[in-house]
């Protein structure tokens, strides 16, 4: 779980309010999760729920293939904070959500759908939240990678999470034979 004290949450917010209002809408979903998160560790209850819900909506108007998968990390979002603030019929109806929605993914293949998109928003969060947490996104990217492994959206974020970690350890990469470099070709 990601710490309060590991970082300035002022300066992450800061950090995904430019990419919701600027980026491709692609990842707007993303940061409204992670905002979410934010906000829940300001004790800013509204704000999560808001959040998450334009996450959902952002999802709903967008034209994802996989719209269900997605809408699966936002639901366990919703049902981790309706647990974590002691609204447990809220948390059960989301955690519902999820199950219905991990039900429709019972095929190996349409559960590699699903396991990239929990393990890319996993390994996202870790990324966008602070420096001490790229080993651990690292791993979550290469996890989602072995569900997707032409997925450039994670090949990319598998790339900066390894050089943000050398950047992180005080290390610099071998031009030569550095993973980052062979991630990238």
């Amino acid at each position: 779980m990601l710490k309060k004290e590991d970082c300035d949450i002022d300066d992450v917010v800061e950090r995904l309010h430019d990419p919701v209002t600027c980026d491709p809408p692609i990842y707007k979903h993303r940061h409204y999760n992670l905002l979410a998160y934010m906000k829940y560790l300001t004790g800013e209850f509204g704000e999560v729920v808001s959040h998450l819900l334009k996450a959902e909506e952002h999802v709903n108007e967008s034209l994802f293939d996989n719209k269900d998968a997605k809408k699966t990390v936002i639901y366990a979002n919703f049902a981790w904070f309706y647990l974590h603030t002691n609204q447990l019929e809220d948390a059960h109806t989301y955690a519902e959500k999820v199950e219905e929605i991990s039900n429709k993914y019972q095929s190996s293949e349409n559960q590699s759908i699903l396991f990239v998109e929990i393990y890319g928003e996993r390994a996202w969060s870790l990324f966008s939240f602070c420096g001490k947490y790229c080993e651990k996104a690292v791993e979550y990217f290469k996890k989602a990678l072995t569900f997707g492994p032409e997925d450039p959206d994670l090949n990319c974020g598998h790339a900066m999470a390894e050089w943000r970690l050398l950047s992180y350890k005080r290390q610099s990469p071998q031009t030569e034979d550095h993973t980052i470099l062979k991630l990238l070709e």
